[in-house]
């Protein structure tokens, strides 16, 4: 009996370890999955809080490293290099989490006798193409050999553009999986946007966002210690297949609306972001605290009457109260009060507002904007 039962436990350790050794995840921060196999070979790469969630990641808190191309660094390049049990077919795929933003990422599948190029489209933002972070995209099926000589590497030099035209254009090194191929059927990495629609797609955004009369910033990833805001909504106008639409995710704030004056006031941001969807209008949201210049700003700036009809007619207007939605303060790089943040309907960020304005100087962002 007791032989039978240490019998039963052997195969259940080996099956166990058979199952294991079906999927590598390599990541690349210190405190991620098999760390020891991922490599910087040239360029200039930093720390981040943004992680993928993917299925089988680690926590996001250990984040990932990332190049800012807005800052003019070196051709950059990151390796994946797997230990691989056993020569045969494998699937590789790719993630990146909330704040990747490039077109046209270059990666090398190396299988230790050839190179072949794909070229991915990093759209954690969404933008130009739908959201894409947060899952596992294929790079392709291949042929491998046992043990390290195989590798995947990114590599920033071709990268053109950014799908989302406010956030910084940045490209990410996060993890890379490869997974046996039991089936047969290979998998196939999605097709990036052409080469062209991507440089005018880099023209037209740095365009859209250029100051006039007031002072707008760009939006970042998380602020340094801040956590990843994956259960945001932001959704997209196209989930990428496997994605779920996040309207579901409740946020602090009642839903009911709020007036102010005769301004139809949310304030709920998911409400906000579902009717800009359902009325096809541009989103304001009006981050704000009692007292002092924010409370200045709305009574002398927007309760004017001209910017009133100017907001009622064209906008879904939403009203934060810093103190009370700190998450979505944190999602927004929001750090005092008054800030006006600027989205289309679909809920993609487009521009922001920092500063005190006018009536004089209001109106024209309220016109571009709607």
């Amino acid at each position: 009996m007791l032989k039978n039962c240490a019998m039963v436990i052997l195969m259940m350790v080996v099956l166990s370890g058979l199952a294991i050794s079906q999927e590598i995840i390599i990541e690349s921060r210190q405190e991620g999955k098999n760390y020891k196999n991922y490599s910087e070979t040239k360029g200039s790469w930093y720390d981040s809080t943004a992680k993928s969630a993917a299925e089988g990641c680690s926590p996001e808190t250990i984040g990932s490293r990332y190049v800012d191309l807005e800052k003019g660094v070196p051709d950059s390049e990151a390796r994946f290099t797997p230990e691989l049990p056993q020569a045969g077919l494998y699937d590789i795929f790719t993630t990146w989490g909330r704040s990747g933003n490039a077109l046209q990422v270059k990666y090398i599948v190396n299988t230790g006798t050839k190179e072949e190029v794909v070229m991915m489209d990093q759209a954690g933002w969404g933008g130009t193409i739908p959201v894409n972070a947060n899952v596992w995209i294929p790079i392709g099926t291949y042929e491998l050999p046992a043990g390290t000589s195989a590798y995947v590497a990114i590599q920033t030099s071709t990268a053109k553009g950014k799908p989302d035209g406010v956030n910084l254009n940045r490209i990410y090194s996060d993890a890379v999986k490869f997974v046996v191929n039991t089936t047969g059927t290979k998998v196939t990495p999605p097709t990036p946007a052409p080469a062209s629609a991507a440089a005018s797609a880099q023209v037209s955004t740095s365009a859209a966002v250029a100051p006039s009369s007031a002072q707008y910033s760009p939006f970042n990833a998380p602020a340094p210690g801040q956590p990843s805001p994956f259960n945001l909504p932001t959704p997209a106008p196209t989930p990428a297949a496997g994605l779920t639409s996040p309207f579901a995710v409740p946020l602090a704030g009642p839903a009911a609306a709020v007036p102010v004056g005769v301004l139809p006031w949310l304030a709920s941001y998911p409400e906000a972001i579902q009717s800009g969807k359902t009325a096809g209008k541009s989103i304001l949201l009006f981050f704000t605290s009692p007292g002092g210049a924010a409370q200045d700003f709305e009574m002398n700036t927007l309760n004017a009457p001209v910017v009133k009809v100017m907001l009622s007619q064209n906008y879904v207007l939403c009203k934060l109260d810093i103190a009370q939605n700190k998450q979505i303060c944190d999602y927004y790089s929001v750090a005092n009060a008054p800030v006006i943040v600027f989205l289309d309907s679909s809920g993609y960020s487009r521009a922001r507002i920092d500063s005190v304005l006018t009536v004089d100087q209001i109106l024209p962002e309220l016109e571009k904007y709607k």
